[in-house]
């Protein structure tokens, strides 16, 4: 980890200490397996590219990751992200989707960068 990764991964443990202070373990837990396994992701991908563009702040959005492609690409889910907006950033639903929208799949928009991430979304049962 860089040094700005550091600080967001030592803001992340504070502030699940302080959850679990408050006995909110069970969400943590969860939230906390989901960040862990986003940065073993990123590892495992930027032995291969890295140039892979990954999501800042990590602390949240590396709980969306569900893997990679095979152009060595993080896929999110735009489900998961909003989800972590929502639980870790204290967002309302609206909000998170409009912050994303606007913040992160805006950035996107036009760039012809081939390591920019892939977003998946789940498709509703008709």
């Amino acid at each position: 980890m860089n040094n700005t990764e550091d600080k967001d991964y030592q803001a992340f443990l504070e502030h699940k200490r302080h959850a679990q202070e408050r006995q909110e373990d069970l969400m943590f837990d969860h939230w906390s397996n989901l960040f862990l396994y986003g940065e073993d992701v990123i590892n495992h991908v930027a032995e291969e590219n890295p140039e892979a563009i990954v999501l800042d702040p990590r602390k949240t959005f590396n709980c969306g990751i569900i893997g990679y492609d095979s152009d060595w690409r993080i896929i999110y889910s735009y489900e998961k992200l909003i989800d972590a907006l929502v639980n870790i950033n204290g967002m309302s639903a609206e909000d998170a989707r409009d912050y994303f929208c606007y913040n992160t799949l805006g950035t996107f928009d036009g760039m012809d960068n081939p390591n920019k991430p892939i977003f998946m979304y789940e498709q509703e049962n008709a």
